[in-house]
């Protein structure tokens, strides 16, 4: 434990250097009495060599934002372990007087002290990939998960037969999943539990770790021989539930649905592993979040405060993808 806070402090550190060096060039380059830009922060991981969502939202708020010189926008690349610490990224908005933090994993209800360094230093989150906050400087934008749970039930429910169901999903925090995934898990078995064709029989969250993870499935498919569908609530499950799949050599017996396409995910829908995927619209969620940085860089808060956008998914199939 300690060796993971001497880590945390050491990247804090580093970060604060690195950005804060370059605050003090661009405001040099910026001393004409115009107003401060917007200064936002985007925090984003790599888990197993996936980028997050975020990422790709974060590309996409950076293309809209070319050339905008009000809004000062920094990405920071988070170790996996630290992805989702709130703690750890209000710590480091606040230590380099950030006005806005791009995130995603914001808990519903802060605890006491979070609240009080975000609103002391009176620092707005803007919510990707995950669910709203009760902290009044706050916004949601990003994936209609509930609704990605319901059409994975739908795609299921039409498969032909009677199928046993199967959930699986990564974790960063022992056996608790996120907000989102926990979205996606319920809008599938809310629906899913009216239809008689489709029962569920377990479910599994496995670690970010990619060999323990594949051990975790394997056992999670021999403990329950009759799943012949398996819905993957991420892109790292659903990828490993693939590769286990394979190596059982049980690919063909079983249907893989899977949230979220990476390069990864597509190479594993080409090779006839994972047979559905919901893409995630990131470059809309990141038209959105740009459109709202730049209501935010005119003071337009009223407007902004608690505010709420949620993007469908697209499923797509692997018939399709061949076409």
């Amino acid at each position: 434990m300690k060796h993971r806070e001497r880590r945390a402090e050491s990247s804090l550190l580093l970060l604060c250097l690195i950005l804060s060096a370059s605050s003090e060039a661009y405001g040099a380059i910026n001393n004409t009495g115009e107003a401060d830009p917007l200064r936002c922060i985007s925090f984003y991981s790599s888990v197993n060599g996936l980028n997050s969502t975020i990422y790709y939202v974060t590309q996409s708020i950076s293309e809209c934002l070319e050339g905008e010189k009000n809004i000062a926008l920094s990405v920071y690349c988070l170790p996996s372990d630290l992805y989702e610490s709130v703690d750890y990224k209000i710590k480091t908005a606040a230590a380099l007087d950030m006005d806005l933090m791009i995130l995603s994993s914001f808990p519903e209800e802060l605890d006491d002290t979070l609240q009080q360094e975000l609103e002391d230093n009176e620092i707005f989150a803007l919510i990707v990939d995950g669910q709203p906050s009760d902290y009044k400087l706050s916004a949601c934008i990003g994936t209609d998960n509930l609704d990605a749970g319901v059409q994975a039930a739908k795609s299921a429910e039409k498969l032909s037969g009677a199928h046993q169901v199967g959930i699986v999903a990564t974790s960063f925090r022992s056996s608790e999943i996120s907000a989102s995934r926990q979205e996606r898990r319920d809008g599938f078995v809310n629906l899913g539990e009216t239809y008689q064709n489709m029962t569920l029989v377990g479910e599994c969250v496995c670690s970010s770790n990619a060999l323990e993870a594949m051990q975790t499935v394997q056992e999670f498919l021999e403990e329950y021989p009759g799943i012949d569908v398996l819905y993957c609530l991420d892109s790292s499950s659903g990828i490993t539930a693939s590769e286990v799949l394979r190596q059982m050599k049980r690919e063909k017996e079983v249907t893989v649905i899977c949230f979220d396409n990476t390069d990864q995910v597509q190479q594993e829908m080409d090779a006839g592993g994972i047979d559905m995927v919901l893409v995630q619209n990131t470059e809309k969620i990141g038209q959105e979040c740009a459109e709202f940085l730049l209501q935010m860089s005119r003071r337009e808060m009223d407007s902004l405060c608690q505010k709420q956008i949620s993007i469908p998914c697209l499923m797509v199939t692997a018939d399709e993808e061949q076409r």
